[in-house]
């Protein structure tokens, strides 16, 4: 059996004021995922996770991550780990930038 790309992805979302200012930052990207062989049904998995950050002054910041793998149905509780796995990575980076002012 020939093997066939598969990919997952990653989307965020930032929404915050900078004097007076709304400002939307959105992005996706693709991720590699272990190619699943022709044939088979396979699961996708997803995880995502927001939280709104108080920043003083009536400011606040609202932070949404989330990811999606697609996987073996027998392998979805280790797909699920891995995902909030990244997920936990990338917010942490983003609450950190968030509360440096960038």
């Amino acid at each position: 059996m020939s093997s066939k790309g598969t990919q997952g992805k990653v989307w965020k979302s930032k929404q915050y004021k900078v004097a007076g200012e709304i400002v939307d930052e959105n992005s996706e990207e693709s991720v590699d995922v272990a190619p699943i062989n022709d044939g088979e049904a396979y699961a996708k998995v997803k995880f995502g996770y927001g939280l709104t950050i108080n920043l003083g002054n009536y400011e606040s910041a609202r932070i949404d991550v989330g990811v999606e793998l697609p996987c073996l149905p027998a392998a979805t509780d280790n797909a699920f780990d891995k995902a909030r796995e990244m997920v936990e990575k990338i917010i942490t980076a983003e609450v950190r930038e968030v509360r440096r002012g960038g």
